[in-house]
């Protein structure tokens, strides 16, 4: 898990449409990409596939309002990962 929390890096940020996510996984899993506003309310679940190595995902927050949400990596109940994300 260090190697996904250490290359996990979101961009740009802050955005005000598509966020693009990029990280390297050790191993394969289905894992889910979750944006929580600070309410800890859910805004956008997606799930993926994670593949060894490199991963590529974008989210669109075009359908949000402006403020400051939370993007968790997740694997069933783990988090791997949680960054702060801007919305312009």
């Amino acid at each position: 898990t260090a190697s996904i929390y250490t290359s996990f890096s979101t961009s740009p940020n802050p955005t005000s449409e598509l966020l693009s996510i990029k990280f390297n996984a050790p191993q394969t899993f289905k894992g889910n990409l979750l944006l929580f506003d600070t309410n800890g309310k859910e805004k956008i679940n997606k799930k993926i596939e994670v593949q060894v190595g490199e991963n590529n995902y974008s989210i669109s927050l075009m359908s949000l309002p402006k403020g400051v949400y939370y993007l968790t990596l997740m694997e069933g109940n783990i988090s791997f990962v949680t960054k702060k994300i801007i919305k312009e």
